[in-house]
């Protein structure tokens, strides 16, 4: 008996016409790199380390970085969690030029840190040095204002004390919001001008405009004690001496770089004078310096003038005169 067949199936329905896809969206403009940051980082830094073409990137005081572009750096320019900084050359040299643009009359300084002190396989990341370049010109970079600058143990020495009422760690300085405290920083960064000669990284024997000593032989003192740190491995005897005998308290982690140490030094400056000042080399870098463990290690300017025979009380207004 045989099976009947199945009906045959009937022919598929026609296709359906498709509806017309949209039109594709246009990929979304590349968002503009962010401002840079306080942080432009040394990967050689030796002491001293002299800088070309002179151009720092620095938000203004207080505030956060901005976050890191997913656009790749240009070349020489990195990014890490503080936001966009430059590396150095071998010879501790770098350029800034085109990596940054500050806000006419911001307070703007330099920070490097870590790199190889120009010693074998001894990256050192307890280096950490400062350079104050002051107010921001009209045009928003110092290009064409400062063709180069020195960064190196006296320029850390010179803003670290200037900065030291409104600094809490290296990348953050900053003051209230009223006139009167903004006014004060800015009586504070151009305090270095002072201190330092920022194009060839000296200590200055007296004032800008003539009418006081600068603290010279001190100055330089301080900055041979932060040396031997900065040219060695952050794990060697010089910075780990320096770090313990910088805590602010017997519970206070030691510093981690030699611009927190200098500043907790600033700050505290009675304490450990003696054991501080052995660290200093038998051949300082910086001449002159001290030849005799100090009382302290504050830092002063004397001013003098025909009018003031005396030490009558001398005083600064709001706008910094004396």
């Amino acid at each position: 008996m045989r099976t009947p067949s199945s009906p045959p199936e009937p022919p598929p329905p026609p296709p359906q016409p498709r509806s017309p896809l949209p039109p594709p969206t246009p990929p979304p403009e590349p968002s503009p790199p962010p401002p840079p940051t306080d942080r432009p980082t040394a990967d050689a830094s030796p002491s001293p380390a002299p800088t070309s073409n002179s151009s720092p990137p620095t938000p203004p005081p207080g505030e956060t970085p901005a976050s890191p572009s997913s656009a790749p750096p240009p070349p020489g320019v990195q990014i890490d969690a503080n936001g966009t900084y430059v590396t150095t050359s071998s010879s501790g040299t770098f350029n800034l030029t085109g990596h940054y643009q500050c806000t006419p009359g911001q307070q703007v300084y330099i920070y490097a840190s870590g790199g190889n002190p120009g010693i074998p396989a001894a990256t050192n990341a307890a280096i950490g040095m400062l350079a104050v370049l002051g107010a921001c010109p009209s045009d928003g970079t110092f290009a064409g204002h400062l063709s180069s600058f020195i960064i190196n143990e006296v320029t850390t020495v010179a803003a670290a004390y200037s900065l030291a009422g409104f600094m809490t760690d290296p990348t953050h300085v900053s003051s209230g919001p009223s006139a009167n405290a903004r006014q004060g920083l800015a009586n504070a960064f151009s305090t270095v001008t002072n201190l330092v000669d920022l194009t060839t990284g000296t200590a200055l024997p007296g004032n800008e405009d003539g009418n006081g000593f600068s603290a010279q032989a001190k100055l330089n003192a301080l900055a041979n004690l932060l040396a031997p740190c900065v040219n060695s491995s952050s794990l060697g005897f010089a910075c780990q001496t320096l770090f313990s005998n910088t805590r602010t308290s017997p519970t206070a982690p030691p510093p981690a770089n030699t611009v927190a140490a200098l500043l907790a030094i600033a700050q505290h400056p009675v304490q450990n004078v003696i054991q501080l000042f052995g660290l200093t080399a038998a051949a300082p870098p910086y001449q002159p310096t001290l030849s005799s463990v100090p009382n302290d290690w504050t830092l002063a300017i004397t001013f003098f003038s025909d009018n003031m025979p005396g030490p009558y009380y001398p005083a600064f207004d709001s706008q910094g005169n004396l």
